[in-house]
Formats: C-alpha cells, structure tokens, sequence
C-alpha cells in the first residue's frame, strides 16, 4: 500500500515538472518576440515579406490557324530577347503566301507591259510627226519653187498647197501634243502600276515576316506560363504563352495601415533576396485598405534604380524599411 502511495506522489510531481517546464519555454519564447519587436522599435526600422513581381507581362498570341510543332520553353525559364519560343506550322499562312508570290508577279508584269506600251505609243506617234514634218516640208519646198517661178502652176493651185501646208503644219502641232499628252498619260499609268505593285510587294513582305514559323520573346524576360502543346491545334488569337520582362521587376508587399504615416513615396528601403541585399524606393503606396481578421495593411510596390537582372519572378523578399 505505501509502494503505490509513494509511486502515485512520483506521478505527480513529474506532471508538475512538466508544466512548469512547458509554461517556462512559453514565457521565453514571448520575451524573445517581445525583444524583437522592441529592437525593432529602438531601432527605428519595419520589415515587411514580399514577393517579386513583373510590371508588364506580355501574352503571346497566334496570328492563324495552325499547329504547335515544338514547344521549346517551359515555366520559369530565362529567354533572351529574339529566342524561339515556339514553333507552328500554319497552312492558312502558306496558301496566303503562294498567293501574294503570284499577285506580285502579276504586278511585275503590268508594270512591264505598261512599259512597253508606253514605249511603243511613244515611238508610233514620233514616227508619225516624224513623217508629217518631211511631208510639210516637201510641201513648203514646192512651194517656194512655184513662188520663185521654177514651177509654173495657176494661182488656184498654189491656194491649193498653201491649204495644205496649213493642214500639215496643224497635223505637225497635234502630233506633238498628242506625244506630250501620251507622255504624262504614260508616266501617271506607270506610277500608278508601281504603286500597286509596291503594295503588293509590302502585303508579301508581312506575309513571309508573319511566316516566321518561330515565336521569339519580344525582351530579355522569364516564361511564367505556357498554355500549349506540341501537336495541338490553334486558333486565331490563342494565347499560346505569357513572358515577364526582367528588366522592370519591382516587389510587393503589404505594409501595416498603422504605420502607413510613418512611409512616403520615394522612401529609401534595403531588399534582400535570398543572399544579396538591394536599395530600393517606395514607388506606390495603395490608398485600399485591406483586412485579415483584426490586421488591416496596405499594398505597396518597391522598385530599383538597377534592374534585376538575375532575380525569379515570384522570389520571396525581405524589405527594410527605415521609419520617420
């Protein structure tokens, strides 16, 4: 009877170490937090946790009917600026091309046969005034030999032939206005024909940059999601993949509403990621009001006067912020 008495006693002044050691550990753990914060407070200083974000995000579409051939990117991964990022094989694009390929040929022809009607015109209407100006001046020859007497004819046929010099000194003058005017007709026909065909060599020139089967990043940026498959089909305007631009990262956090008078845009903070440490400004400070329970914070952004360069998107940040 006393060996369980005495062993009962052992019991309980084992649970009574117990909770004194847990109620102990309790007691240090919140004067560690405590100091914390009130180092913190001496200090004069605010860290906040945040997360670095893109400022533009690019989504990539497709421009036609086709399929993805090759996917040669994937989530996460750095891409330079001009790097393939997927590959379609678009038939739509193909038949467009041939058929650009022949309406710029067809160009080229017209604007060659507009040539060389022109030329042809031009010389048919030459060799005609060419032909009334020997004419008129026969005419005017046998003229001045009858006035000179070498030739005896009546007076009536000497009116005769002044009539028809008249006639061919007026055909000599419609013939060269007809060459001038079929000159300025056949400059604006050959202007107009090139100005088709330059159209038309544009129209082919887009279709064959479009025909660049491969979608390049348009910046120096990180995939953050792709949304095809090699072998599937796609439409006009699907979203094939989005990109971030590394060169304008910022970090987001949220800073508590209760020290939002003790921060300013353009306030000097220190980021760090992982093991590097980077100066940076307050660049928006959010005038919404967000709650969690009985916490209430802000949205603010914090940018860099120096990209970073070699920081992923969505990397957890530790930012220090100095207080007034």
């Amino acid at each position: 009877m006393s060996v369980s008495t005495s062993a009962s006693t052992e019991t309980k002044i084992d649970k009574a170490v117990k909770k004194v050691v847990v109620v102990t550990g309790i007691l240090i753990t919140l004067s560690v937090i405590a100091g914390y914060y009130s180092w913190q407070a001496f200090t004069g200083s605010l860290s906040l946790v945040g997360q670095v974000t893109p400022q533009e995000v690019r989504y990539l579409r497709a421009e036609c009917n086709s399929v993805i051939s090759r996917v040669w990117v994937q989530p996460g991964d750095w891409v330079d600026k001009g790097q393939a990022l997927v590959e379609i094989d678009s038939w739509e694009l193909a038949r467009e091309l041939r058929v650009a390929k022949t309406t710029v040929q067809e160009g080229e022809l017209w604007l060659q046969e507009v040539e060389i009607k022109s030329v042809m015109e031009q010389e048919l209407l030459i060799d005609k005034l060419a032909t009334q100006e020997v004419e008129l001046n026969w005419a005017k020859s046998d003229l001045e030999l009858v006035q000179n007497g070498y030739n005896a004819t009546s007076i009536r046929d000497e009116q005769k032939m002044k009539q028809g010099i008249a006639q061919l000194e007026m055909a000599v003058r419609t013939s060269r206005q007809a060459i001038e005017m079929q000159s300025k007709r056949s400059l604006v026909e050959q202007q107009k024909a090139r100005d088709q065909l330059e159209r038309k060599q544009y129209d082919l020139a887009w279709l064959q940059e479009r025909n660049n089967l491969r979608i390049a990043s348009p910046y120096r940026g990180q995939v953050l999601e792709v949304f095809v498959v090699e072998a599937q089909e796609i439409k006009p305007q699907t979203q094939l993949l989005s990109i971030a631009d590394r060169s304008s990262l910022r970090v987001v956090a949220s800073l508590p509403a209760s020290n939002v008078e003790q921060v300013e845009i353009g306030h000097q903070v220190e980021v760090t990621i992982g093991s590097n440490t980077y100066p940076g400004w307050v660049s928006f400070l959010s005038p919404l009001v967000k709650w969690s329970g009985n916490q209430s914070s802000i949205e603010i952004h914090i940018e860099f006067d120096n990209a970073l360069e070699d920081v992923l998107v969505g990397s957890q940040a530790l930012v220090k912020i100095p207080l007034h």
